[in-house]
């Protein structure tokens, strides 16, 4: 009988760790290419340690490229390397590969000599322990024709993947610096840390490589203080930003540049490690003549104007001085020391405040700060533009007037762009809508969409809302991608619905109240929260929301709402009311309309705290009214092969009605019978089992 328990114990466990496993959703990534937007082989078996996305290699035509190749594992042979450019691919054959150390490999390859200039992406088809693997470097090699003179570099900082405000997401957020980058075309691009919001969380690391990687010019990357939170020990900080980001600090030969990125870590400062290291390294390239440009997270100075003293006579210095640093001026001075000893060191860029700063040191060295690109901020969230030149001169570019202007950073919040795709990109979807203050207004902003370059591109066909002018665009191959570049214009109180789609959208979302909670809230003091669910089956979600009125009002009050993990949330703030009636709208990017039955919540009175009373409400009702769905009348299309312009009217199909208010609803109650059934045949199969034994 013990026995027999025994595996009936083991029997119910298994079953209930089946249910538990279904009804696990684990976050996925949408894989924009996998020769070009992330890893391909898994990094911790095998992967691409130098160059790598966050700190390219450049490199003239006739050079020779260093591939550093980490593995684990007890064999790795190196077949071939192909790399990948807009346009463009080659493939290398003729490689020398040595072992540098355990684990380690160095591919040298000879360039090809018919290479063009532009940034590339590097394969390497390679087995480890007999297994094939394709590992990529994404954007990590930058092939010029001769080293550049001048860089014209985008600074933003603060990036924060991970984190939600003002019902954006920072990886949302982050879509529009991108696009930006691609219209302006600066030569790189340096991000000063606090690349995650938390930098334990392996998955906000994969986005921001994602979507860094949609960057077509060269990304040069530091950690910040968030990139160390809840990371417990060095080793903990290699794994994670390491391995999905880069190295804690490093230098990059740009010819007659230098570029040095240093860690400033948790607490704000630099350790002796980087400071030993940061002198040797700037002491080989004194005699060179070449600029230094310096990145880390945590400014050694804020303020704005040109500041007087040095390392010797550092009194002055200690105003301005960021609280960090002031807190360990030995630390302080020393880099300060390392400043003034090479006098080459153009400017030292960092972020970390949330705000502007423009300071110019011994009248040669700017230390310049960023505003947050996606944080939280007393001022606004943008970017910075520089003009540095191997004579030494340094531009600074402000959207405000003067050099030292308090409003350095070009503003971004007037620009929103989302950006919407499915499983295997045959719809890619770009929606831009402004406000006041743009960071520029044209005629021409380039906007790009990755397309899967299986389906030939005559089958996808541009749609366009609210869109009074023909779009024209063009295409370019990008390794399996098609990438179509548009131009469109950038002004202030528009927007701008542009998708392409190898398929149309005919279909209007489905939109369902569940639940909200409490079902008697008080009034006059009760906030409460409503739960939507919303899903479309064509290309995608556009807006979600939430009215609401109090029974007898014939107006419309509208609440926000906020997306997470599916499910959309609203709260209704505190009403003096008996009764208030609500509805959820749901509008896809085609433009139907979708809304629900509306649905009654009934209010209580509070009850007196001297006499106590019992209160009896009424349920809610349910409506068995269907939901309305509105066909868009703005929607035009745009062929990539042929003028002629589809049909494109939609096929309104009406959502089911749902009862809610406490009760359960049919997705639910469907939910809840299968379990019950699942459970019945668990027992029969479980007392058939006993009596056997």
């Amino acid at each position: 009988m013990v026995v027999a328990l025994k595996k009936l114990t083991v029997l119910l466990a298994g079953f209930l760790f089946l249910g538990i496993l279904a009804q696990l959703v684990l976050p996925t990534l949408n894989n924009l290419s996998k020769a070009y937007f992330d890893t391909g082989a898994p990094p911790n078996v095998v992967r691409v340690k130098d160059p790598t996305y966050c700190l390219p290699t450049i490199l003239t035509k006739d050079s020779t490229l260093d591939i550093l190749l980490e593995y684990s594992g007890q064999s790795i042979q190196v077949f071939v390397v192909r790399i990948y450019g807009l346009d463009k691919e080659y493939e290398v054959n003729n490689l020398t590969v040595v072992t540098p150390a355990p684990n380690t490999v160095l591919i040298k390859v000879s360039l090809p000599s018919d290479i063009e200039p532009g940034l590339y992406t590097i394969l390497v088809e390679t087995t480890v322990d007999g297994i094939e693997y394709r590992v990529i470097s994404p954007r990590s090699l930058w092939i010029v024709e001769e080293y550049p003179t001048s860089l014209k570099i985008m600074h933003i900082s603060d990036i924060h993947i991970g984190i939600s405000m003002d019902n954006w997401r920072a990886s949302d957020r982050y879509e529009r610096y991108i696009a930006v980058a691609n219209s302006l075309e600066p030569d790189i691009l340096v991000i000063t840390g606090d690349i995650a919001d938390v930098g334990s969380d392996i998955y906000s690391y994969r986005v921001f490589m994602m979507l860094t990687n949609k960057f077509l010019r060269p990304t040069f990357c530091v950690p910040g203080n968030h990139d160390w939170s809840q990371v417990s020990s060095l080793s903990d900080f290699y794994r994670l930003y390491g391995t999905f980001v880069g190295p804690r600090y490093w230098v990059r030969d740009l010819g007659n540049f230098v570029l040095v990125g240093l860690d400033t870590g948790y607490g704000g400062i630099l350790d002796m490690e980087q400071l030993v290291w940061l002198n040797n390294t700037l002491s080989s390239y004194n005699e060179s003549g070449k600029k230094i440009l310096i990145l880390m997270h945590h400014p050694l100075f804020t303020g704005f104007g040109i500041l007087t003293g040095n390392s010797s006579n550092y009194q002055p210095l200690l105003g301005p001085m960021y609280a960090s640093w002031e807190g360990n001026l030995d630390i302080a001075l020393t880099f300060l020391r390392i400043i003034d000893s090479y006098p080459n060191i153009m400017g030292v860029f960092s972020g970390h405040i949330h705000a502007d700063s423009t300071l110019l040191y011994a009248y040669r060295t700017w230390f310049l700060t960023v505003t947050t690109a996606n944080g939280g901020t007393s001022q606004y969230r943008g970017y910075r533009l520089y003009q540095v030149h191997a004579n030494g001169t340094l531009k600074v570019i402000n959207y405000g007037a003067s050099t030292y202007s308090e409003n350095a950073s070009y503003p971004a919040d007037g620009l929103n762009i989302k950006v919407i795709t499915n499983s295997n990109f045959t719809l890619y979807a770009n929606v831009i809508w402004t406000s006041s203050p743009l960071p520029f207004i044209t005629d021409n902003f380039t906007l790009y969409f990755y397309l899967n370059k299986s389906v030939d591109m005559p089958s996808y066909r541009l749609y366009a809302r609210y869109n009074t002018t023909d779009v024209s665009y063009e295409y370019l191959t990008y390794g399996d991608l098609w990438l179509v570049r548009s131009n469109v214009p950038l002004k202030p109180n528009m927007k701008l619905y542009l998708i392409f789609s190898s398929y149309p959208d005919e279909t209007p979302p489905s939109v369902r109240i569940t639940y909200y909670s409490p079902t008697k809230p008080i009034s006059g003091k009760s906030v409460v929260t409503v739960y939507i669910a919303a899903t479309d089956t064509g290309w995608g979600l556009d807006t979600v929301k939430l009215l609401y009125r109090k029974a007898g009002d014939y107006e419309w009050s509208e609440v926000g709402v906020q997306e997470s993990q599916g499910t959309y949330i609203a709260q209704i703030p505190q009403l003096q009311t008996n009764q208030v009636v609500v509805k959820a709208v749901a509008i896809d990017l085609a433009g139907h309309v979708s809304e629900t039955p509306e649905v009654l919540i009934d209010y209580i009175e509070a009850t007196p705290t001297t006499t106590p009373t019992t209160t009896v409400t009424t349920p809610a009702t349910t409506p068995t009214t269907s939901p309305t769905t509105t066909t868009p009348a703005t929607l035009t299309t745009s062929p990539t092969a042929s003028p002629t312009t589809p049909a494109t009217t939609p096929v309104t199909t009406p959502t089911t009605t749902q009862t809610i208010a406490g009760l359960v609803s049919g997705d639910t109650l469907i939910m809840l019978v299968v379990l019950g059934i699942a459970a019945l045949a668990i027992i029969l199969v479980v007392i058939k089992f006993v009596r056997k034994v």
